[in-house]
């Protein structure tokens, strides 16, 4: 929402992001129609209340198919299914149809009467914050976490919905954290429903409960919590890394909230079918610039290309818990937990977080107990072993900033455990580079045409060559004055010898062209030391 001046305007943009491409090698419609079918995107998630009705499409032959009505949940329409994200339609013989030309939608928004926004800290558990008769309670604040209570005036014209509360945290260095999934419930409603389930089914299997009991005691147990709940609302969210600093946003919504429609008239563009570049990039579609879309990846809204050796120690977060002994987990065979976080960085574009802290072998790993002696797994050079008392670098690293994770059992050592160190090696791109080119200046071999860049490898020489054929050659950007633009769209053809052509298409106008390459990585020592009672 910060990208733009107003909420006018980030509605204006979502609009005019919506693009529709016609798509000729389509799984999704191979079953219906061979391949045929068009898809809609758009250049980020709108965080307002809206809906968009998208009505029919025209063909190149002026034919209008109906499309499905997705809001009445209806997936098929005469002659079009839609299938995952894909408009799937058919000739009327079951021929090929002539291509979709163009989109015809309606859009329509409520626009929030008021956006409210509160700071809190660990500090401040317990406090409530109140503005414009909305108040917050922050019930709890974890290492990962916080949970709060919303609550407005009796007799309050306001409604809430779950997207109209929008949590976010930052870590000790005010990175902001990716957000991991909230709760609408506190845990104890999840408690005493599923204790009356248990319940109804013990009566059930004994033939000591009939369906009028059963679902009386139902009605009373929500009647009960809802009457407890009142009118507040309830979220917990959690998050990818320790978090210092938690926000809500809430978009408060009245009677009377302003109501805005727009009937959309949208092309749809033909990407090539050639594969070659000489016949693909005739094909090449005019798509009119839009307005600016900022890329949301964490990442590249980073301040820091890297950090540098020295602050390791400070900006690698530490979070470590321990899971009561009588709490059902699913990882409860090792109850204890610690991982670390890299702070975001631009490199993180270019380096996978499972590459980013090389942890040494396990017998590196050492503990002690709370008088300093070391304890020991019995089993850890057992290779017949069936569980350790610990791993490390394990399948559970899945948290887009978490690099490293130790899962252990306290039970399974000769003593219990209260320290932790080792020392692993931590991997720096500092020699990354960026080559800048501004869009009126660009080297041979790359051109660009209103909000489309092309590269002819044939003719641009990179400085590094990315050999895996899963990634492409290079890391390219594209940015204005105000920061990086979201990528539209890629298309990849068949240039002179073994070269390729890649076809960019952006939001926004670039003002410079970007092309990262990660140089040769540095490796540095970071030493562990972790408490772990």
């Amino acid at each position: 929402m910060s990208d733009y001046a107003d909420i006018t305007s980030l509605q204006q943009a979502f609009v005019d992001s919506l693009q529709a491409f016609n798509t000729h090698n389509n799984p999704f419609c191979m079953r219906y129609t061979g391949n045929q079918g068009m898809q809609i995107q758009s250049g980020f998630r709108m965080p307002i209340r809206h809906r968009v009705d998208y009505k029919n499409i025209e063909l190149a032959n002026s034919e209008i198919l109906t499309l499905p009505d997705t809001h009445q949940r209806e997936t098929q329409a005469e002659r079009v299914i839609l299938a995952g994200d894909t408009y799937c339609y058919l000739g009327q013989n079951e021929d090929a149809e002539p291509p979709a030309v163009r989109l015809q939608a309606e859009f329509k928004a409520q626009l929030p009467s008021d956006i409210i926004t509160f700071n809190f800290s660990a500090n401040d558990v317990g406090q409530t914050f109140e503005q414009g008769g909305v108040r917050v309670l922050l019930e709890a604040f974890g290492t990962v976490s916080f949970a709060l209570r919303i609550e407005t005036d009796e007799g309050s014209t306001i409604e809430w919905l779950d997207q109209d509360i929008v949590t976010d945290a930052q870590d000790s260095q005010g990175h902001y954290l990716a957000h991991v999934q909230s709760e609408r419930e506190p845990l104890y409603v999840y408690e005493r429903i599923n204790t009356l389930l248990d319940d109804l089914f013990k009566r059930l299997v004994q033939n000591d409960l009939d369906y009028d009991t059963a679902l009386a005691e139902l009605e009373a147990l929500d009647g009960e919590l809802a009457a407890a709940r009142g009118n507040a609302q309830f979220v917990a969210s959690s998050f990818n890394g320790p978090v210092a600093q938690g926000q809500v946003t809430l978009l408060v919504y009245r009677e009377g909230s302003q109501i805005v429609e727009q009937a959309l008239d949208i092309p749809v563009h033909n990407m090539p079918t050639a594969q070659r570049a000489d016949d693909g990039l005739a094909q090449l579609p005019e798509i009119e610039p839009t307005a600016p879309i900022y890329s949301g990846q964490l990442a590249l809204r980073a301040e820091r290309t890297e950090l540098e050796t020295d602050e390791l120690a400070e900006a690698v977060q530490v979070a470590r818990y321990l899971i009561p002994s009588g709490v059902s987990h699913p990882e409860r065979d090792y109850p204890g937990q610690v991982a670390w976080y890299y702070p975001p960085v631009q490199s993180d574009l270019l380096i996978d977080r499972r590459n980013r802290m090389l942890m040494p072998t396990m017998a590196l790993f050492e503990f002690s107990d709370v008088e300093g002696n070391p304890v020991k797994d019995p089993e850890q050079h057992n290779l017949q072993a069936k569980k350790l008392g610990f791993e490390v670098n394990s399948k559970t690293v899945q948290s887009i900033h978490m690099v490293g994770r130790l899962n252990y059992d306290p039970e399974r050592f000769t003593g219990v455990p209260v320290r932790m160190t080792a020392q692993v090696h931590m991997a720096l791109a500092s020699n990354l580079t960026k080559q800048a080119y501004a869009v009126d200046e660009l080297p041979a071999g790359m051109s660009f045409d209103h909000n489309r860049l092309v590269i002819d490898y044939s003719e641009f020489e990179p400085v590094e060559s990315n050999s895996s054929p899963n990634l492409r050659r290079n890391h390219v950007f594209a940015r204005d004055e105000q920061g990086y633009l979201a990528e539209m769209t890629f298309h990849s053809l068949q240039g002179a010898g073994q070269s390729s052509v890649d076809v960019y298409y952006f939001y926004g106008q670039p003002e410079h062209i970007e092309i990262w390459y990660l140089g040769e990585l540095a490796t540095h020592i970071y030493p562990i030391d972790v408490r772990l009672d």
